[in-house]
């Protein structure tokens, strides 16, 4: 039936596209307007998200959402249909036509209504953590505590445990201050509000720095924040604003980094625009 109302996935019905897979518009024989999203076929990539969709999309229905048809899963094919609106475009119902995976969405859309610049701050710390821990953002296989990554990985963070859950092919092997940077910088990309969560500039700046204390060993006490230690990495010709945004520890480290000329690390060793300007 489905193949049939979308024309044997006729591309030229699709309507979207997105890390799962594609949309198609499509007819059923008795006229009713559906739209059909398809998983790349033969792929693993998305199956908890798909089943946690179908769970929940099957267990809800509100005149601003749209309601699910039916689904299959079957050898190598996931998809599922939905009704499409009766009158308009879906845009016309709600206030912006989101689209999106579980587990990266901002959550402070569903109080806002409105994405903004910081949700995808949102979804790049989610991924962040999910390169740490080399695991799927939505895992159902697993208890509830631990399903949504970046809820299992911020209560860890908060502990100063993050060690305790990355990708065991990484323990030992990572700088523990470079680990403790990388999941601070993480932590703010996920924080509850948008304007708690740093601009993508400071993101970068934050991300370099925690590549320079994995590849210069830099040695501190484990009480000591990451940002608060004096550099001896020299970085030259650093812009006067780039700390803007930073908080006083990592500002004072630019400052120090920027005096102190006792390393010689060349570009092949850190990202060019910390040795040099021209970078930047």
């Amino acid at each position: 039936d489905i193949k049939a109302a979308t024309n044997d996935f006729d591309e030229s019905l699709v309507v979207g596209s997105g890390g799962f897979g594609k949309v198609y518009r499509g007819v059923l024989a008795d006229g009713t307007k559906i739209a059909v999203k398809r998983a790349m076929p033969g792929s693993k990539q998305g199956f908890p998200e798909f089943q946690t969709e179908i769970l929940v999309l099957s267990g809800i229905r509100h005149r601003h959402l749209v309601a699910l048809i039916g689904y299959c899963e079957e050898q190598s094919e996931r998809l599922w249909s939905t009704s499409t609106w009766r009158r308009g475009r879906s845009e016309t119902h709600v206030t912006t036509g989101v689209k999106g995976t579980f587990g990266y969405f901002d959550p402070e859309y569903f109080k806002t209504q409105k994405l903004t610049d910081k949700s995808d701050v949102y979804s790049f710390g989610v991924m962040l953590f999910e390169v740490l821990c080399a695991r799927p953002v939505i895992d159902r296989s697993l208890s509830m505590e631990q399903l949504n990554l970046a809820e299992w990985a911020l209560h860890w963070q908060r502990r100063g445990q993050l060690e305790k859950i990355i990708d065991q092919r990484l323990v030992g092997k990572i700088n523990t201050n470079s680990l403790r940077k990388f999941g601070e910088t993480a932590e703010k990309c996920v924080a509850e509000y948008g304007i708690d969560r740093p601009a993508f500039a400071d993101i970068l700046w934050n991300l370099e720095y925690a590549l320079q204390l994995h590849v210069t060993e830099l040695k501190r006490e484990p009480h000591e924040d990451s940002g608060a230690v004096e550099s001896q990495i020299s970085v030259a010709a650093m812009r006067d604003g780039d700390s803007a945004g930073l908080n006083v520890d990592e500002a004072n480290d630019r400052s120090r980094m920027t005096s102190e000329g006792q390393s010689d690390l060349t570009a092949s060793i850190v990202f060019s625009q910390l040795v040099t300007d021209e970078g930047r």
